[in-house]
């Protein structure tokens, strides 16, 4: 427009606020919260104001504690809070909260309960220039996924295959829903009562447990008298370096707004973008699709293929520091490796003259499970010389060594320290061990931690529709696997008596 200048951008807030917290015994800590709030728009007088928050707060013991609150402004004094909490019960606690400010004296009363493993429900009452009560349900995600692997995958295939096409539909929405995390609120406080849930799922590596950091979707929702906003988003945290970053969409009667935010160390950045006037459903459904475009973009072609150069580099120099260390390791395996052949020898020619087909191993890998879940005899083949590469070792026979009886039961403690093997493993990774084998005639396979269980042979280490062949111009007839094994199993250490059964019926069908 002729003599205006339009911006771009309207900056109306602008925020910044800091924490710092001292520990001045065991027992008591003081906190400091500084904070400036500037409110105005560029060619108009900006408003702001700067407040300290002064917090004490003293543990009587790990199920009681008192919390003091002074507020400064650059006006005057901004309130003053009291705070008394205590644990009632194993799982309930009771909260007793009064507070000064302009408006008056308030007094809150909240009682929580910890209403399951997954589920804390909490209710609150007011009193003072707004009273009311409010009350919410927070859902937690699961701690681990054991319940899920206990089940195994051929069974809960077995399982689709008979579901009907609505029980089906039923069970995808209960385990879509059964990793999420999810809260509920309802107040009814002054004269605006509103409803309030939040919806999080994190999905990736650490989908069962958030406080891992992660990738994780989010939905939020707000209704009330004065107003209704719908808010769709996600992000990631990285717990390493105390960062994230979180991208949302929010749609309400004010407009549409997307949201862009950053955090490092405490420090975080939150940068609103309006980008149409009303709620706009065309609007919101484009930016949406946009956002979600290029974030998707960035994750797989900027953000992977640096995490991947990154860790290779990291990598690489551990090896290089621990050069010597890993060289003496493998040494002394290969050593161990070398003494124990004509035992290993003389092993497989007993397994293999058991009427029917005793116990004989066809290839063992010990390492990162990066590369060994990948890995297919028949298909792939190892070569010497790469352990650090790859970060595997071939442990066939060591593995071979230990069978006694058609049998091999190792019981919890990290593998590294057995006969022959050695730990070729830089990356921090967990070691896992991943055997394949024969047994009767039927080709096996499994997988386990490095301190879990192992115990072979078993009858869900089966490979369906796999029976074992003999390679031509094998050592002593050894039977090896020809083609591309079935998906692994995994073995669980809940299972000792079932275990012990099928070994056992194993030895006596041959």
């Amino acid at each position: 427009v002729d003599g205006y200048y339009v911006a771009p951008f309207v900056i109306s807030k602008t925020m910044m606020s800091a924490n710092v917290t001292a520990f001045l015994t065991n027992s008591t800590t003081l906190s400091a919260h500084v904070s400036s709030i500037t409110n105005g728009q560029m060619n108009q007088r900006s408003r702001g104001v700067s407040a300290l928050q002064m917090t004490l707060k003293h543990a009587f013991s790990e199920s009681a504690f008192a919390q003091g609150t002074v507020g400064l402004a650059t006006r005057g004094l901004l309130g003053l809070e009291l705070k008394l909490w205590r644990k009632t019960s194993q799982r309930s606690s009771l909260e007793l909260d009064t507070s000064y400010s302009g408006h008056g004296v308030s007094m809150g009363l909240t009682t929580m309960r910890q209403l399951s493993s997954r589920l804390i429900g909490d209710l609150t009452w007011t009193a003072g220039p707004a009273p009311g009560v409010a009350c919410s349900f927070t859902r937690t995600t699961h701690g681990d996924d054991d319940d899920h692997h206990a089940h195994g995958e051929d069974a809960d295939h077995e399982d689709i295959e008979s579901m009907s096409t609505p029980r089906f539909l039923l069970e995808l929405i209960k385990h879509l829903l059964d990793a999420c995390s999810f809260k509920v609120g309802a107040s009814l406080i002054g004269s605006n009562p509103e409803l309030t849930t939040t919806l999080q799922r994190f999905v990736g590596k650490y989908r069962a447990d958030g406080s891992e950091g992660g990738a994780f979707l989010r939905a939020k929702s707000a209704l009330a008298l004065s107003g209704w906003h719908l808010e769709l988003g996600g992000g990631r945290n990285f717990v390493d370096t105390d960062s994230g970053w979180d991208l949302a969409l929010r749609v309400g009667p004010s407009g549409v707004t997307l949201r862009l935010g950053g955090s490092r160390g405490g420090h975080a950045l939150s940068v609103p973008i309006k980008v149409r006037d009303g709620p706009d459903p065309v609007a919101a459904a484009v930016v949406f699709t946009a956002a979600a475009v290029v974030v998707t973009a960035a994750q797989v072609w900027v953000v992977r293929p640096l995490k991947k150069r990154r860790r290779a580099a990291e990598r690489a120099a551990e090896r290089e520091r621990r050069k010597e260390e890993l060289e003496a390791a493998r040494t002394a395996a290969e050593s161990r490796r070398e003494l124990m052949k004509n035992t290993v020898a003389g092993c497989r020619k007993r397994e293999s003259e058991i009427p029917g087909g005793g116990l004989i191993i066809t290839c063992a890998l010990y390492g990162s499970p990066r590369c060994i879940r990948k890995f297919r005899p028949g298909r792939d083949v190892f070569q010497p010389g790469t352990e650090l590469e790859y970060e595997m070792t071939d442990v066939t026979d060591p593995v071979q060594h230990i069978v006694a009886d058609s049998h091999i039961e190792l019981h919890t403690s990290s593998k590294a320290n057995l006969g022959g093997f050695w730990d070729p493993v830089v990356s921090g990774e967990d070691r896992v061990l991943r055997v394949w084998y024969t047994f009767q005639g039927k080709m096996h396979e499994c997988i386990v931690a490095d301190d879990e269980v192992l115990e072979i042979p078993l009858m869900r280490h089966v490979v369906p529709g796999r029976a074992a062949a003999v390679e031509e111009g094998a050592p002593n007839g050894e039977v090896v696997a020809t083609a591309e094994s079935a998906q692994v199993e995994e073995n669980t250490s809940g299972r000792d008596a079932e275990a012990k059964s099928e070994a056992s019926a194993g030895a006596s069908a041959g």
